[in-house]
């Protein structure tokens, strides 16, 4: 008997190591866990080979899962790839309700030259604005002008994709427009989001944009589904048995993105517990937090290094240069210890849930104590981005009473007279003017916000109430007292660390309050 389940063993170890066609892949398991239920029993250890099968079988459904994803990604062209001669398209609606009152046409296009700009291998060889009536027709774009852009785009032998700047495409007017100019067409939340993966360094970032990514890709499906109803010819639609007998392409797609779904969104939960931990740590010792947030490139990693001093920060010119939300130590002029949060920058006309799939780190933001909205004053289209920041935060659920220092950057590009008065300070953040007062005001709201207070004591030099005032209080400041046994100690205390010294220590003088 064990000579034959040696045998079979071998045998099922050939087929796994076979090139077998998807549908066959739950029977060749199921033979391959009968094989090992047998052999393990021969040697008493069923229980464990059986574990230790589930997890190869599980490694094994994940790894095919993450092959019809990226196959997927490639053949529907729903996603950016490698490198592109790009035909832009700026659509602005005209007039109406849904006319963009605060910036033109032509700052929509450039920021839309920016985004391609930023891809490797991505060059724009091509940059129309398109006036329409509304962005909810099939093919966006009116009858002749659409016949227009397929003229020049399809006898542009240059042009290998189309973007599209708005938004999001609906699944049905990407099918339209792909259709008519031949190559694949892309929307802003496609190409932000590779942006994106080309920005990502740590895994908790490329997790929060493979998740973004899924939405996407769902919607997209749906609206192709749709329109092959209505008999438009899609890719690769042949019904197939992958997700069992009957099942379309686009259902058996849409279970591997739930699954995929299910999978990063555990990964993303163990990784959010850690970042709990963490922040319970810093609120056991109550360090204030200062989130930095504004519009890409408005200069917030800039500032984060001029105001700490960190060396090993680098700052980058361009979009979305910072994907992983930082934390950087400051002293205040009180010698009070604050966190400085970088965070993900903003920018206009994308679906929010592509900047709320960073909930976890953007948490660091929203939880944080003080805002500081950095603005770019010397960009053209300043209000349009301030704008932007405001509305992302409400849509993020930002408490409307947290405090929020308004702060215009980029000074040192602009004349005097030019500088806007509906900021609180403006700034250089490269060159240093204005930090001094930028600190003098984080410290005025961090102290009134936390509750903290001076108090000045009496205690012994080298005594254990000093020791004890320099682990949980924050020192501001010591003097000499007649008597050269004490010193007079200014510190700053929240009520909580006033209440353990009381309790600690009854005894001690307290010369005065402030």
């Amino acid at each position: 008997m064990m000579i034959n389940l040696i045998r079979l063993a071998s045998v099922v170890n050939q087929v796994k190591k076979c090139s077998l066609q998807k549908n066959h892949v739950k029977l060749k398991n199921q033979i391959y866990l009968m094989c090992w239920r047998s052999m393990s029993a021969v040697r008493g250890n069923r229980k464990s080979a059986e574990d230790d099968l589930q997890l190869e079988l599980v490694s094994e459904q994940d790894n095919q899962d993450v092959h019809d994803y990226e196959e997927l990604v490639h053949k529907m062209h729903l996603l950016p790839d490698a490198g592109h001669q790009v035909a832009i398209l700026q659509p602005f609606v005209k007039w109406g309700p849904k006319k963009n009152l605060l910036t033109t046409p032509d700052l929509m296009l450039e920021e839309a030259k920016a985004l391609v700009d930023s891809l490797p291998n991505w060059k724009c060889v091509d940059a129309i604005k398109v006036p329409v009536e509304s962005l909810e027709k099939k093919t966006i774009f009116g009858s002749g002008q659409f016949e227009s852009l397929q003229k020049n785009i399809v006898a542009n032998p240059n042009i290998s994709a189309v973007f599209v700047s708005t938004n999001v495409l609906r699944g049905i007017q990407r099918r339209e427009l792909m259709m008519a100019f031949g190559v694949p067409v892309f929307d802003r939340y496609s190409v932000v989001l590779q942006i994106f993966k080309d920005r990502a360094r740590t895994r908790e970032a490329k997790l929060q944009v493979a998740f973004a990514e899924i939405p996407y890709l769902r919607s997209s499906l749906v609206g192709l589904q749709k329109g092959t109803k209505n008999n438009l010819p899609v890719e690769n639609t042949s019904r197939g048995s992958k997700g069992g007998s009957g099942e379309s392409f686009c259902d058996s797609q849409l279970h591997l993105l739930d699954r995929r779904e299910i999978k990063i969104k555990k990964e993303l939960e163990k990784l959010a517990k850690k970042r709990t931990l963490l922040k319970c740590e810093r609120k056991k010792r109550e360090f204030p937090v200062v989130a930095i947030v504004g519009y890409t490139n408005c200069g917030k990693t800039t500032l984060i290094k001029s105001l700490t001093g960190d060396s090993k920060i680098t700052p980058r010119d361009a979009l979305f240069a910072t994907l992983d939300v930082t934390v950087h130590g400051m002293k205040l002029p009180c010698n009070l210890t604050v966190l400085l949060v970088d965070t993900v920058g903003f920018i206009s006309n994308i679906p929010v849930n592509l900047i709320a799939a960073f909930n976890s780190t953007l948490r660091d933001a929203i939880d944080a104590d003080v805002l500081v909205h950095l603005q770019d004053i010397s960009h053209p289209d300043v209000e349009n981005q301030v704008a932007t920041v405001k509305v992302t935060l409400e849509q993020l659920n930002i408490d409307s009473t947290k405090t929020v220092i308004q702060v215009a950057n980029k000074i040192d590009k602009m004349s005097s007279e030019k500088l806007d008065d509906y900021s609180d300070l403006h700034i250089s953040a490269k060159d240093g003017t204005g930090l001094e007062e930028l600190v003098d005001l984080i410290q005025t709201k961090v102290l009134e916000i936390t509750n903290r207070r001076y108090l000045r004591l009496m205690v012994l030099s080298g005594g254990t109430e000093y020791s004890w005032l320099h682990k949980e209080a924050t020192v501001v400041k010591y003097s000499n007292t007649k008597d050269p046994q004490y010193l007079a100690l200014d510190v700053l205390v929240t009520p909580s660390t006033f209440g353990k010294l009381r309790s600690n220590f009854p005894d001690i003088r307290v010369l005065n309050k402030q």
